[in-house]
């Protein structure tokens, strides 16, 4: 699913400026947070369960996973879900957590191996 937006500016004196129309696919420019832990029994035991959400930046699109592990691994197998329906994602935002410093430099190393 792609959509059009059309950029606006201002000028000095005022003025708006109607720009190219732009295409993208929800999700091309995002950001993501972390959730939690939250508590959940499950039977007789309590587990911890975090929400990671992506908010895509252009559409205010919203994408929900649950972790039950706050690590670098399954932090990439929810950036998989997001990417397997979105499509590929060029920027991703995100607070400095050693899950996502750790997901970046694996991401980029695949991204790295892709090409060559």
């Amino acid at each position: 699913m792609t959509q059009t937006a059309i950029m606006h500016r201002r000028t000095e004196d005022g003025r708006l400026i109607t720009g190219p129309n732009i295409s993208f696919t929800p999700f091309f420019v995002s950001a993501c947070n972390v959730l939690g832990p939250f508590m959940v029994k499950e039977r007789r035991k309590e587990l911890k369960l975090y929400g990671l959400l992506f908010t895509c930046l252009s559409s205010r699109a919203v994408h929900e996973e649950v972790l039950s592990d706050f690590s670098t691994d399954y932090f990439l197998n929810a950036f998989r879900c997001l990417v397997s329906p979105h499509g590929p994602v060029q920027r991703l935002c995100s607070d400095g957590g050693t899950n996502f410093v750790g997901a970046a430099s694996e991401i980029k190393c695949a991204n790295l191996c892709k090409h060559n």
